[in-house]
Parts: structure tokens; sequence; C-alpha cells
């Protein structure tokens, strides 16, 4: 029995990547006969960008994206440089059309060894103690088929959590907004990317690296408009023009949409052998960009832990870790997407006090780090332990080997392992590592690193701390990694 993935999204994609690495065969349904042409999401977040480098994969994204290192507050001249804060190679958001980050991540799936199926979709499951039964309906009819555990990353109208009988609760916006890809006569000069509040409403610019851009328009004075009615190109000029003041000369329109946000969140992210992951576990406003982001995270999460399940060395609670880490951090980040929508639609004296009082606030380096951090990503914490370190996102990190070798922490996760850094004078728990653990971590002994590290560190394969200690001893260190990487071979 195999893997099935529902879903050829950012989220299905990069889960089948993760289980090709791990030699977990998978296979991907999608229910669309070819992937969708336009891209509501549009930039990779610097965690993303440091995660694709953890598997050896960012040089296609670089190559084909454009780096934006500020972030913009709405109003000229202020934004915020992520390289202020931020302990990344990758201190910058990677402006890519949703449909070529996906042209990537299926590459490299199949290069992992994933099957892709397209024009075929999941209507019925049924699940035992052994496995799930899928009933599937693709070019040449509809067939049942087993599989060892079902994957849904089928999108906000997911048919994988229906079939479960997951609620999805949360709501619609009340507002609707418009985005639209199109060319520009007048290019704004003094910024890259940049957003401008006004009485009248907020326009957000955004260049694409093919020339076009990709503007997100909220018109107070068209934000009732149903959804279904059809965007103008005279429509996007006007509410453009008069938010902003100035004629952006827009014209060449290749996409516009109008849309209502949802804030919505799975009660459950799993039902026995079947899970959720992406836009089927959460779904948000496009506001910081999260919605992509945070559906990679849940794959890269996700990824080890399931492959470990189905190939039987995986501690008894595992899996159901996906859920404890990755629910919680969804529950946060809509909270604040739904924060930073509200800030940006405010209208009335009040509120836009409020939103200056804000402005003015963010300009305090302090909450600027603690802004921005969270929307790279990079502040992400999995639980708490005993140091201070566990849980957290390690940066990419020069190590000198005990051999006296250079080596970078990112290149020795591109295997999909969890790597066991010591740094203690004898090197006696890397031995060890080896030793117990031999086929499921990477293990170097330390002499020196360019950030502080503590003398024993457990690097899971997602590129979170697992365990860390100063002052490690043998039985703390064998039942830490055993929590993650199950029993030791002796």
């Amino acid at each position: 029995m195999t893997v099935l993935i529902v879903g050829a999204g950012p989220a299905g994609l990069t889960l089948a990547a993760e289980l090709g690495l791990a030699g977990v065969p998978c296979r991907v349904l999608e229910r669309r006969s070819e992937r969708y042409p336009h891209s509501r999401a549009f930039a990779l977040t610097p965690r993303c960008l440091e995660i694709m480098e953890m598997r050896g994969e960012v040089e296609e994204f670089l190559t084909r994206g454009l780096e934006s290192p500020v972030v913009s507050l709405g109003s000229k001249g202020r934004g915020i440089d992520m390289r202020r804060y931020i302990d990344s190679r990758h201190a910058y958001n990677l402006i890519l059309p949703q449909v070529q980050t996906e042209e990537v991540l299926e590459a490299w799936a199949l290069k992992r060894g994933a099957v892709i199926e397209r024009g075929t979709e999941v209507t019925g499951l049924e699940q035992d103690a052994d496995g799930v039964t899928v009933t599937v309906r693709g070019p040449e009819g509809e067939h049942t088929e087993r599989a060892s555990y079902v994957v849904g990353c089928d999108g906000i109208r997911s048919t994988v959590r229906s079939l479960l009988g997951i609620s999805f609760p949360g709501m619609p916006s009340e507002f609707s907004a418009i985005l639209a890809d199109v060319q520009l006569k007048h290019v704004p000069e003094d910024e890259q990317v940049f957003a401008r509040h006004t009485d009248r409403g907020m326009v957000a610019v955004m260049p694409f690296p093919d020339g076009h851009f990709r503007l997100m328009i909220q018109d107070h004075r068209r934000m009732q408009v149903p959804v279904g009615e059809p965007v103008t190109l005279e429509e996007i000029r006007s509410s453009a023009a008069d938010i902003l003041e100035v004629d952006l000369g827009i014209h060449s329109p290749r996409w516009l949409s109008r849309f209502r946000s949802e804030q919505r969140l799975a009660e459950r992210y799993q039902v026995g052998r079947v899970l959720l992951a992406g836009d089927a576990a959460h779904a948000h406003t496009p506001a910081g960009g999260q919605g992509l982001n945070l559906g990679i995270q849940d794959t890269v999460n996700l990824g080890w832990k399931l492959a470990a399940t189905v190939q039987g060395w995986a501690p008894a609670d595992l899996l159901d870790s996906y859920e404890a880490e990755l629910r919680p951090l969804a529950a946060r980040i809509l909270r604040q997407t739904e924060s930073v929508f509200r800030f940006n639609t405010a209208r009335g004296p009040l509120l836009r006090g409020a939103r200056w009082t804000v402005k003015q606030l963010l300009h305090v380096p302090a909450l600027q780090r603690s802004v921005i951090t969270e929307m790279a990503g990079t502040k992400t914490r999995y639980g708490k332990g005993a140091h201070r370190m566990t849980g957290r996102r390690v940066p990419d990190t020069t190590l000198t080997l005990a051999s006296g070798a250079e080596e970078s922490l990112f290149p020795l996760l591109n295997s999909g392992k969890a790597v066991f850094l010591d740094s203690s004078p004898a090197g006696e728990l890397a031995r060890a590592a080896e030793r117990l653990w031999p086929e499921h971590l990477t293990a170097a002994h330390v002499r020196r690193a360019s950030g502080r590290l503590p003398e024993a560190l457990l690097v899971r394969p997602d590129g979170h701390v697992g365990w860390a200690s100063d002052h490690p001893d043998q039985p703390a260190f064998r039942a830490e990694v055993g929590r993650w990487l199950g029993d030791p071979v002796a």
C-alpha cells in the first residue's frame, strides 16, 4: 500500500516530495486536469526559503523569483527592512507567482519518485485498523483502492474533510476585495513593494519578475459588491486612482478576480489514518501572505513523521504531534491575519486614529522585530522544553568539525534525516548517536560554530530543535532522542 495525497497544490506537492525523499511511495490525486493558471498567492517567506535550502532545492525558486526585503507600513517611505531582524541568508520575501511555485514543487516531487494523477478525484473513503479504502473517479471511470494513509491537501472546499465529517468553523469576511495582475505605464519608483492606506481604502502593489504587477484593492465604496460581479479594467483604474491619488496607467490585465476572504480552522487535523494539511485545515485572509507558506510548513512537519509511521520506526505518539504542533500555530496566525485585515479596512475617525497610532508604534525596534519574525515564520516554536532552544527553528550555522573540516548545518539536512550535533570536547554522544540510530540521523562532532550551540543539539528533519542540553547525560540523551527517533538499535 502507498500514501494517497489528495490535491496537487503547494501543500500536497511538498508532502509528496518529503515522502519521496524518505523512500515512502505516494501518489497525488488532483481533480483538475491541468494546473490552475492564475496565482492567488505570490510570495515565499524567509522560513519557507530556509526549508527549501534544507532540502537543497532553493536555487530554482531564487532563479525565478524577486527578492523583496522591505515590508511596507502603508505610507510612503516607511517600511521595515527584514534584514535588520532576521538571522538568515533569506531575510526577504521572494515574490513568485503561485503557479511557478507549484511548477518547481512538482518537479521536486517527481524527482523524488511521486506519481501525480490529474483529472482524478476522491469521492468516498472508509478506513479500518490496517488502511483506508478510497473511492476514486478518473478518466477511465470509478474504482476503489487501498492506501496505508490518506492526506487531504485539497483546499478550502476539501472533499476529504467533508467525508471525514470534520467541522470547519469560522466565517467569510463581510467585505469583498480585488486581485488583479496587470501592467503599469507609471511604475512607482520609491519602493519595490508598497501599500497605501487612505480614507477611501487600500491599494497594495507588488512587482512580478515577468514585468506584470499584482494589485490588491480594498475600496470602501466597492467592498459590498457581490463576489460574482465581474471585475472590469475601468473599475480597478478608478478605485486605484481614487485611493492613491495618482494614475498608475493600469493596462493589459491578464487576471481580474473579486474575492471574499474566509477565516476558518478545522476542528481536527486527523481522524485515524486520514489527515488534513494546507487550506483543507485552515483558511486565511491574504494579509501577511501566510496561507501558502503555512501549508508548506504543515507538510514539512508532517512528512517525516508520516514516513516514520509508515516505515514502522516511529514512537507511538509521533504522528499525534503533527496536530498538536501545527493547529495552535494556525490558530495564532488566523488571529493575526484577521487583525491585519481589520487594520487595513478600518473606517471612521476612531478606527483611523487607532491605525495611525499602530503605525507609529511599529517604528519601535522591539515591536518591529516581533512583527517581522512572526510574518517571516522564523519565530515559530513547536512547544517548549527545559532548554531555551527546544522547539525553535534553527538558522543555518557554519560548523567546524573535529576533523577540521567546515560544514554548514542546512546541507546536513538535505537527506531529510535528523541531525545530532555534539559540541563536547570528547564527542562521545555523537559516536553514540551514530551507533544507536544509524538509519535516522546524521551525527557531527563540532569544535566551533558561527552561532552559539548547546553541548548537545538534536535538529529534527523539519529544522526545529527536538532536544537541547548544555549539560547532557546518557539517560537524558537516550530518552530525548528516542522520543523523536524511536527505539535505539542497541
